[in-house]
């Protein structure tokens, strides 16, 4: 029991962090200022609305889900550790520091590789 109260307190954290993300997305402008024209290609750009929600689909899902697994194999690992919440709490930033840690390794070879 010990264990899921752990992993709902990390979950927990993460839907903190995206509610703040979804609130951000919805204050941002559904226009793009100067009257620049809406969309992707063509010299157009994406509305910050609509940046955010393409930034969310494609860094953020993929990141949290990374985040999920590895923060409950952190939880499953270190079971033994007192203190449920301070478990919860520790997978949380293990889980988003490990899948940032990835992230920014994939980034640099790529742009090694890039010359």
């Amino acid at each position: 029991m010990h264990l899921v109260r752990s992993w709902l307190v990390m979950a927990g954290l993460y839907a903190v962090v995206w509610t703040g993300l979804l609130v951000a997305r919805g204050l941002a402008p559904q226009e793009n200022a100067g009257g620049q024209c809406e969309g992707i290609g063509f010299g157009c750009t994406l509305t910050p609305q609509d940046a955010w929600t393409f930034g969310l689909l494609i860094v953020g899902l993929p990141v949290t889900a990374a985040a999920l697994v590895i923060g409950t194999g952190w939880i499953a690992w270190r079971r033994s550790d007192p203190g449920v919440v301070l478990r919860g709490v520790v997978a949380a930033v293990v889980g988003l520091s490990a899948t940032a840690a990835f992230v920014l390794a994939y980034l640099g070879i790529a742009a090694v590789a890039r010359g």
